[in-house]
């Protein structure tokens, strides 16, 4: 008996841990879970079928279509077609009109002040200098005043001549600056030809005025004289004037000549 009591305790063991006995009896638990599920899938279905199989009834009433448009209707209408941007409808506006109090009146002057005091700020360019007026030269204050004088209309101040001497020495130090520049820019390998001009100001050469063999008249351009029509006549007319005599009788008129 001891035998056949541990058989049956081994065979037990042993169908526990089978995986494919587990899988088998799975299959019949969903398979068993599945059968009623699919009878409620065709109840649903011959519900349906049912349904869609019979008529609907579908009453039509003409009257609807010769129905008059009411007041209201043509003016929403009307209003919907016009072209212009309409705002909200006045009638549906109440209007509530109170009088300013003085509280109100002063708000609205004081307001108003701070409006041009803000714009006279942005339309200075130079808002710091407008801050630090106290802490400005005679100079800065004097531009500054000329800037909001120019603002209202009035005339730029002409620029101010300097001696030569200022100006030769102030032309030959930007020289300098831009020959020390060029000269840096080709250290560092940034330089081409084309960019010269912003290192170096080309010199200008200025137009020879000696008339020389074109005698003031026409205009020399390469090798060639080029001489207006009117130069021309007018050379022409001067050329065929006569010159007129001394006297009468040819030198020294009648009886000019020496007496024998």
């Amino acid at each position: 008996m001891s035998s056949l009591a541990s058989l049956i305790n081994s065979v037990k063991a042993n169908t526990a841990n089978n995986v494919h006995l587990k899988k088998g009896l799975k299959r019949k638990t969903t398979a068993k879970s599945e059968q009623p599920k699919k009878v409620l899938a065709v109840e649903v279905k011959k519900t349906v079928a049912k349904t869609v199989t019979e008529p609907r009834v579908v009453v039509f009433d003409g009257s609807v279509l010769h129905k008059k448009a009411s007041l209201e209707d043509k003016a929403s209408k009307k209003k919907f077609l016009d072209s212009r941007i309409s705002t909200a409808d006045p009638s549906s506006i109440v209007e509530h009109k109170n009088k300013p109090t003085a509280k109100d009146m002063e708000e609205e002057a004081e307001n108003e002040r701070h409006d041009v005091e803000l714009r006279q700020l942005l339309a200075t360019s130079d808002l710091l200098e407008e801050l630090e007026r106290d802490e400005m030269t005679s100079k800065e204050k004097r531009k500054s005043t000329m800037k909001k004088l120019e603002t209202l209309g009035a005339k730029a101040e002409a620029a101010q001549r300097m001696p030569l001497s200022l100006k030769l020495s102030l032309d030959e130090s930007r020289k300098q600056k831009g020959i020390a520049r060029l000269q840096a820019a080709k250290d560092t390998g940034v330089y081409d030809k084309s960019l010269k001009h912003l290192y170096v100001k080309k010199e200008v050469k200025q137009r020879d005025r000696n008339p020389g063999i074109t005698n003031g008249l026409g205009r020399m351009k390469g090798a060639t004289l080029t001489i207006k029509k009117s130069d021309i006549e007018r050379i022409k007319r001067e050329g065929s004037k006569k010159k007129s005599s001394g006297g009468r009788g040819g030198k020294g008129g009648k009886g000019g000549g020496k007496r024998k």
